[in-house]
C-alpha cells in the first residue's frame, strides 16, 4: 500500500513493530530513535536495517511536532517534525533546523515497563502488576 508511518524507540519492542509493518506492506517506515545506539539486539537492527528496504532509520533524532490538520472535523496525522538530539537523547538546543516527515501513522514503542518511580513518594498507589496509578484519596473515599 501506500501508506507511511513512523516507529519511534529503540527497543525490542520498536523493532518488533518495524518488523512487522514492513511484512504487512507498509511502503514508508520511518524508525526514529533518539540515541546513536538501539537498546534492541545489535545484529538483528543490522539484519532489519539491510533486509528492509522500506526502512529510513532517523538517529539521533527526537519528534518535537506531530503535523495533523483537521479535515471534515476530525484530526488527520499529517507529519512528525523531527530535530537532532544531543548526547542525552533530547532535543539538541543548539539544533537551527527540522525535518518533517510526511507520514498517515504512528506507533511510540518507547517502553513497555513505566517509568513510575518518582511517583513512589507520592500520594499515588502505583499498580506493578499492569503499570495502572490511580489516586490512593480518589479510590478510597467516597464522593462528597
Amino acid at each position: 500500500n501506500d501508506k507511511s508511518v513512523v516507529v519511534v524507540g529503540g527497543g525490542e519492542a520498536a523493532l518488533e513493530a518495524v518488523s512487522l509493518l514492513s511484512r504487512l506492506g507498509v511502503a514508508n517506515i520511518h524508525w526514529i530513535h533518539r540515541r546513536n545506539e538501539f537498546k534492541a539486539r545489535r545484529n538483528a537492527v543490522d539484519i532489519a536495517i539491510r533486509n528492509l528496504p522500506n526502512v529510513k532509520v532517523w538517529q539521533p533524532f527526537v519528534v518535537t511536532e506531530w503535523v495533523v490538520q483537521e479535515i471534515a472535523g476530525r484530526k488527520v496525522l499529517e507529519g512528525a517534525r523531527i530535530v537532532g538530539s544531543n548526547v542525552d537523547g533530547v532535543a539538541d538546543p543548539e539544533a537551527t533546523s527540522s525535518l518533517t516527515i510526511p507520514c498517515n501513522g504512528a506507533f511510540l514503542m518507547i517502553g513497555s515497563e513505566p517509568n513510575t518511580n518518582w511517583l513512589v513518594e507520592s500520594e499515588i498507589s502505583l499498580n506493578s502488576a499492569s503499570g495502572l496509578i490511580q489516586l490512593a484519596s480518589a479510590m478510597n473515599e467516597a464522593p462528597e
